[in-house]
Formats: C-alpha cells, sequence, structure tokens
C-alpha cells in the first residue's frame, strides 16, 4: 500500500510490458494454478493498457491510507447487509484485517475461503454458492 502512494510510479511498473508484472502475479499467486485461462490473462493485459484503468484501481489503495487516524466517531457504520469473502491464503491481505469489523457493520457475515487474493477466481463455486445464498437472504 506504501508505494502505491507514490504518484505515476506504481502505474508505470505495473503497466509496463502490456501489464506483465501484474499479469504474472495473477497467474503464479493463486491457489489453483488453472485459476486462470490464458483467454483470462490476455484479456486483463488489455484492459490494463487502457488509459485510467491502473490509476482507478490504484487510488482505492491511495485513498485509504488517508484515513489512518480518523476518530471512531468520524465513522459512520455501514447498516446494509454485508457479505465479506475473504481468501486466507491472500498474499497481500492479512485476515486479520478482518477481525473488528461487525463493531463498523453491525449485520457483517465474513466467509473465509482456501482461496488467495483473488478469491473469485480461486474458488468460483464457493464464492457463488456464497453469494446465492446471501442474496436468497437479504
Amino acid at each position: 500500500m506504501f508505494f502505491f502512494q507514490f504518484p505515476w510510479l506504481p502505474e508505470a511498473l505495473l503497466g509496463a510490458a502490456e501489464g506483465a508484472l501484474t499479469v504474472r502475479a495473477m497467474s503464479r499467486e493463486t491457489v489453483r494454478p488453472d485459476a486462470f485461462s490464458e483467454s483470462d490473462l490476455r484479456q486483463y493485459a488489455a484492459a490494463l493498457c487502457r488509459p485510467g484503468v491502473l490509476t482507478a484501481a490504484i487510488n482505492y489503495y491511495r485513498v485509504a491510507l488517508r484515513h489512518i487516524g480518523r476518530t471512531a466517531q468520524s465513522i459512520r457504520p455501514i447498516a446494509a447487509p454485508t457479505l465479506l469473502i475473504w481468501g486466507m491464503k491472500d498474499r497481500y491481505l492479512s485476515p486479520r484485517l478482518t477481525e473488528g469489523l461487525n463493531a463498523w457493520v453491525p449485520n457483517l457475515r465474513v466467509v473465509r475461503l482456501d482461496a488467495s487474493h483473488w478469491v473469485q477466481n480461486d474458488a468460483p463455486e464457493e464464492v457463488n454458492r456464497c453469494l446465492l445464498k446471501f442474496l436468497a437472504s437479504s
């Protein structure tokens, strides 16, 4: 997340050679070796090369650090029923980040799966099952 705070540098590195570094990470850091097909990876690479795509994705991480230190009183709880599907083998995001969320999201359901950062690609059947169950109960 700290690397993403630099202007233009993350976009330059992650977008270099048609997003090769990003696509390589996607293909090598999954739980399932077939989580991404060659066609999937080509489409991701093409999408990464579109103007503004990487910046939009990276801006999510840039803005997240701007809220560090906010007081609890300034954060409004999320009242809507919320489903969080978490990959327990995520190389980038620790499962500890799911702890204590009920204080801010009282109607939260957390599902932890044996998956990587790309949980929907590692465990598509389980993700779909969780989503359908959640949507049917909401």
